[in-house]
């Protein structure tokens, strides 16, 4: 096995994903075990049966160093710092959101596409892996995503998230420093990501007969998604709810959502939360659209809310 062409592929990997990165792997960021004692693991004894399959017998199995590879995949879905995000709801949500100064932030489990998760499961060779093996329900249960977009007062976006056009789109930007718990990352659509990733783990296989796993791919997949959905542009803050740390573990409560799920949400007060609102778009097709705009302004302005901008959507030909 040769440590510096395992680096070369992997630092060849990350180029080819984002030709921006600057996170380079060095052989001192690798951790390499034998496979020999780990026959009966399940998780690997499933990756060298798939391998075998293919004539080939794998001796090491190579990790990166956890925070090197947290880094790796930061970088890889990174967006631009201070980007403005567009989240569309409905009205009643905005209202919500003010009258109890919290933000909802939802579980993956309650997604109204249930496909979204398997996709990249499927895709990736994740359910050979013990860092990534566990697709119930509860592991989905423990990430709370707000999913936004770049699309500003966006027809397509009003359709299928704003209430036909009848909420409200609101704009966020990132103001202070994410915890451990939070990330933040540009979806993922194309088919190219995947295949890179897979490529990877089988080039390792071929040229250095080593099983390459990561340990953050687990947690990551929740920012891939089939290309079907790329016109969205999502940008997707996910909060990794850690139940196992009980001191630091939010709350979490239950609601029927508005595609009919029952499904776990988590609140953070707007004054914590890492996103703050800078304006408000109000939908195109919004009932009474000038009085709720004077109305929202003034309520904004008594909970000392003044920096906020109300502002009407731009599109007048929305259907």
């Amino acid at each position: 096995m040769n440590p510096n062409n395992i680096c070369k592929l992997i630092n060849d990997f990350i180029l080819s994903c984002n030709p921006e990165a600057v996170s380079r792997l060095s052989i001192n960021d690798l951790k390499i075990s034998s496979l020999r004692y780990q026959t009966k693991q399940k998780n690997t004894k499933l990756y060298q049966d798939h391998f075998h399959n293919m004539k080939l017998i794998l001796n090491e199995r190579i990790e990166i160093d956890d925070n090197k590879e947290e880094v790796i995949f930061k970088e890889l879905f990174s967006i631009n710092p201070g980007v403005r995000l567009y989240h569309y709801t409905t009205f009643e949500s905005l209202f919500s959101i003010w009258n109890y100064n919290t933000i909802r932030y939802s579980s993956l489990a309650g997604m109204n596409d249930s496909s979204e998760m398997a996709y990249s499961y499927r895709s990736l060779l994740l359910e050979n892996d013990k860092n990534n093996i566990n697709n119930k329900n509860r592991a989905m249960n423990q990430r709370y995503v707000l999913s936004c977009s770049l699309r500003r007062d966006d027809l397509n976006q009003w359709r299928l998230y704003g209430d036909d056009g009848k909420g409200v789109c609101i704009e966020i930007v990132q103001d202070s420093k994410l915890s451990s718990n939070f990330y933040i990352g540009r979806i993922k659509y194309r088919d190219e990501f995947i295949k890179n990733v897979n490529m990877l783990q089988y080039k390792i296989a071929f040229e250095e007969n080593s099983l390459l796993t990561f340990k953050k791919l687990y947690l990551w997949r929740s920012f891939i998604k089939n290309i079907d959905y790329s016109d969205e542009e999502e940008i997707r803050i996910l909060y990794m709810n850690d139940i196992s740390k009980k001191r630091k573990c939010v709350k979490e409560d239950w609601i029927i959502n508005r595609y009919g799920i029952l499904s776990k949400y988590i609140t953070f007060k707007l004054i914590t939360n890492p996103f703050q609102i800078r304006r408000i778009i109000l939908g195109p097709k919004l009932k009474e659209p000038k009085i709720n705009k004077i109305h929202l302004e003034g309520y904004l302005k008594l909970n000392n809310y003044n920096d906020i901008k109300v502002i009407q959507s731009e599109n007048e030909n929305y259907r």
